[in-house]
């Protein structure tokens, strides 16, 4: 598979969590802070966040926008000002306006985000398999050369 085919697969797979009504409906049954009011699903939605559970993190959301990810949340934590600190440069956070407020521009920007993140995400996976292919390939040359 060729990296434009990736890159497609991945803005697919984004697309549903730019609006709010895609990143609440990641909130599955499994989401473990579904009865604490200052974690609902609803409220990570509001913060831009995705419900993004791993094998290690079982509450770990993801930013549709930044791409940051949090987890451990504590029952007093507030997701928007967790995101706001954690991740300060985050342009939703910077926007600060309920999805129904959004300009064009507004939109535009986050869409931007959002695919740059993706491309950066992409980039790096990319890099780490370079790094694995030059020691495979370190490895060969070592043993030709005995």
């Amino acid at each position: 598979m060729t990296t434009e085919e990736l890159l497609k697969l991945d803005y697919n797979r984004q697309n549903q969590y730019i609006f709010y009504v895609g990143r609440l409906a990641s909130f599955t049954r499994t989401w473990p802070h579904r009865n604490n009011p200052n974690l609902s699903p609803e409220k990570m939605a509001e913060a831009g966040f995705y419900f993004n559970a791993d094998f290690s993190h079982g509450d770990n959301v993801k930013c549709a926008f930044c791409f940051k990810e949090l987890w451990d949340w504590q029952d007093n934590d507030d997701p928007i000002e967790e995101h706001r600190k954690r991740k300060p440069t985050c342009i939703f956070t910077q926007l600060d306006k309920a999805e129904t407020e959004y300009t064009i521009g507004d939109f535009l920007r986050l869409v931007a985000a959002n695919r740059l993140h993706i491309m950066l995400e992409r980039a790096s996976l990319d890099v780490a398999d370079m790094r694995i292919l030059k020691a495979k390939a370190t490895k060969t040359l070592k043993y030709l050369a005995k």
